[in-house]
């Protein structure tokens, strides 16, 4: 592992989440790794810690809390021994999963989606306070012991991300799982105003999107498949079809559920990770198209998350019911199995 400092959240409370983890709960559930490092982290408060989302100027994280009854925002900042101090915790919807900071840093966007409101906090000296702004939430919630079958019955806003337009316009695209829609918002700092809706084929379930210039990459969840979409901005902001693509092999007839997705630190490729098959199909992006040049055992079971180094460019996996993290060199396309670090119930990692 290179000196990439690190953050690993875990699971530690399984009875509060819309899913059932299989791995081992963690009983302290903030891992900071280095090559030098192995530190357990408590924090006041932290309780399935499933997102976290790094500052991009201060020492500060922003890390969410996953319940089907309530969701919190915690805010920590470390020092240069990565100890941390809380600094904030502001209640938010229900099954937080996703933070987004807007582009002048002024607020903090928040998707939950077991209701699937998408809440607006502004921040005082970095920490976000109450929301100054609620999307209507459902008017119904599935029970969590049929939650896996029925999640289709009602919308499910699972992620965000802001785009710019030429005009300068910002943009909020939000995939709903369960509706098979990508959400188009204009965001005017203290609201998102609905301005258009993007249908994806039935039961596709998209879960998160990564951005390269004015192209969209969605991984879709239920139907293991990547969709490339291009951003068209007429009178309003509309999105085109280039290419709809499999994460997994043809002849591969068992369970799967697709996690993460993210293009590398060259622009040049692009990974997703495949939940039953327990893999990471690896593309190519050649004019923004996708070339699939390999699909590869992940090392352990349910790759929830990954994420690229900062520096190396290697692959760091948090195989979730396997209770570990899995270590990967990337060069060139290629991917090469390096170690394993074991931690019970990972599911999220971020370089700081």
């Amino acid at each position: 592992m290179s000196n990439d400092t690190i953050i690993i959240s875990s699971y530690n409370d399984f009875d509060n989440l819309a899913h059932s983890p299989s791995g081992t709960a963690c009983i302290i559930p903030l891992l900071v790794l280095n090559n030098d490092l192995f530190k357990l982290q408590d924090v006041l408060g932290c309780y399935n810690p499933a997102f976290i989302l790094k500052h991009p100027i201060e020492k500060i994280l922003y890390i969410c809390c996953e319940s089907i009854h309530q969701g919190n925002i915690l805010t920590i900042t470390y020092d240069k021994f990565y100890n941390f101090k809380l600094l904030g915790n502001v209640k938010t919807g229900k099954s937080t999963c996703y933070l987004q900071l807007d582009f002048e840093l002024e607020n903090l966007l928040v998707v939950n989606y077991w209701d699937s409101e998408i809440s607006i906090h502004p921040l005082d000296d970095d920490i976000p306070q109450e929301s100054i702004f609620n999307l209507p939430s459902n008017v119904i919630s599935n029970n969590r012991k049929n939650h896996l079958i029925d999640r289709q019955s009602e919308s499910h806003n699972h992620s965000l991300v802001l785009y710019k337009t030429k005009s300068y316009q910002d943009i909020a695209l939000v995939p709903d799982l369960g509706l098979d829609l990508i959400r188009i918002f204009s965001y005017q700092k203290n609201k998102l105003i609905p301005v258009n809706t993007y249908q994806l084929e039935k039961n596709s379930g998209p879960r998160y999107i990564s951005v390269l210039m004015d192209h969209i990459y969605v991984v879709n969840e239920l139907n293991s498949t990547v969709i490339v979409l291009k951003v068209i901005e007429n009178d309003i902001i509309n999105l085109e079809e280039i290419q709809i693509i499999s994460t997994i092999p043809e002849d591969y007839t068992g369970y799967n559920t697709c996690g993460n997705i993210c293009i590398d630190n060259t622009r040049k490729y692009l990974i997703v990770s495949n939940r039953g098959h327990n893999s990471l199909a690896i593309y190519h992006i050649d004019n923004f198209k996708l070339n699939l040049l390999s699909i590869k055992d992940c090392m352990g079971k349910t790759p929830r998350h990954f994420c690229f180094h900062k520096y190396t460019n290697d692959v760091i996996v948090a195989n979730q019911d396997s209770d570990t993290i899995d270590l990967f060199n990337f060069s060139d396309g290629i991917l090469n199995y390096i170690d394993k670090v074991n931690v019970n119930s990972p599911n999220f990692i971020v370089n700081i």
